[in-house]
Formats: structure tokens, sequence, C-alpha cells
């Protein structure tokens, strides 16, 4: 997932733009879009992407119980390629393992 910029609200081609600076890689779609969403909530976004356990929203919590990906944040496996990645890997755990 490119994440060197995008929208966090708005969009597709306009709204508050965001400049994460990062790839996101994985051969599991719903870790993938889990992250994401973390990544999202790291930079603010709307109010429904802001409630709640990430695992408990609805297209999340579908896919897991169809097993096409992880099933939880704790299924979950996020890995820093660099060092200027750590900290932005630990913002990112400690908001998919939030309590909403």
């Amino acid at each position: 997932m490119d994440a060197a910029e995008g929208f966090s609200t708005g969009g597709p081609e306009q709204g508050s733009l965001i400049e994460p600076g990062v790839m996101l890689a994985s051969t599991d779609r719903v870790a993938l879009d889990a992250a994401g969403i973390a990544l999202l909530r790291l930079y603010g976004s709307t109010p429904e992407v802001m409630r709640g356990r990430i695992f408990e929203m609805d297209q999340i919590a579908r896919a897991a119980e169809l097993g096409i990906g992880v099933r939880s944040a704790q299924d979950l496996r996020l890995v820093a390629l660099d060092s200027e990645s750590k900290d932005l890997v630990l913002d990112i755990r400690r908001i998919l393992d939030e309590t909403g």
C-alpha cells in the first residue's frame, strides 16, 4: 500500500492531505487494511474511521469471519525495515491494540 501521501478525509481527488511517507506491504489483505486504518487514525480521519476497535469494523470483521486473513490485532505481525520506521510500527501497534 502506497502511503507516501493521501487523503485522511474526503478523497479520492481532494480532502485533508497527509504525507506519512511510508509503504505498507503484506500478503494478507486483512492485515494490510487494518494497518492502513491504524495509519489513518494516527493522522486523524473521519468519525467512522476513528471510532471503535479496528477488528470490529464491519468490513474487517466480515473478512476475518470468512477466513480471508488475520482474525485479530494479536495475529498481525508488524516489522520495521529500518530504524526510522520503528516508532511508526509502535504507534500502529498501539492503535491496533486499543480497545476503542
